[in-house]
């Protein structure tokens, strides 16, 4: 790798937040160092598992992704990514280079793919482009009933209503929302809200959820978290029973 950044800090024209996943530290480390330099946040994994509980938090535009890792490997990242249909983008750095790999890998849904060795600059501007498609196909909003959550604001309404709620509360809601209408298990939840490494009391994640289900409760609100046993948690509409008799 040929680090070409300037002596200062140049601010980018469209900043990114990126994560790395790259088992090979000292390249993670000139790689965060890189894209800091050119005004992006960056944060780094350095095996597959911790790789894809970030990725799936939502918090990124665009992931660069090595193949080769401990634990879940790339291709297994990119494919959960999207099947859960994250609209992260994902560039693909990795040393193999057959014409077999890179088709393989760009039909698992990668954005782009460079090989090792590779020019810093050349792999700046790629992921600059990725990150440019992503933000102009992701979503900017989602809505479920009378819920809906500003992606780019990242703020979350009931009607025209702000719900003031705090980061855990807002990472949960966000994943119950990409799920709408079906079960999360408690397992899935933990890591969107804490991360996989994360060691949290079982109870806390119940703790969480009577918070946000007091946020969410008011007279006329048609959407909840319910339990579901035995498979976790859902948001779902509020039966008309519910409604009646509340």
């Amino acid at each position: 790798m040929r680090l070409e950044t300037p002596a200062a800090a140049a601010g980018a024209e469209n900043p990114l937040r990126l994560l790395i996943v790259e088992d090979d530290v000292r390249l993670a480390d000139l790689l965060r160092k890189g894209f800091w330099e050119h005004g992006h946040s960056v944060q780094t994994a350095c095996d597959g598992n911790a790789g894809l509980s970030m990725a799936l938090s939502g918090h990124f535009d665009v992931i660069v992704l090595d193949i080769g890792l401990p634990g879940c490997d790339g291709w297994r990242i990119a494919s959960c990514l999207r099947a859960e249909q994250s609209p992260v983008g994902i560039v693909v750095l990795t040393a193999r280079d057959r014409e077999d790999d890179v088709v393989y890998g760009l039909n698992l849904g990668a954005d782009d793919y460079v090989r090792k060795p590779f020019s810093f600059r050349e792999l700046l501007r790629r992921v600059s482009i990725v990150g440019r498609r992503a933000a102009n196909s992701a979503p900017l909003e989602h809505r479920f009933e009378d819920v809906r959550i500003d992606y780019y604001g990242r703020r979350i309404f009931r009607g025209h209503l702000p719900l003031h709620l705090s980061r855990c509360e807002f990472a949960l809601m966000e994943a119950l929302m990409r799920h709408a209408g079906k079960a999360v298990s408690r397992e899935a939840l933990a890591k969107r809200v804490w991360g996989s490494e994360s060691s949290v009391s079982p109870g806390a994640l119940d703790t969480l959820v009577s918070a946000l289900r007091a946020k969410l409760h008011s007279p006329g609100s048609r959407t909840e978290v319910k339990t579901l046993r035995g498979l976790g948690y859902a948001l779902q509409p509020r039966s008309l029973e519910e409604e009646r008799t509340n």
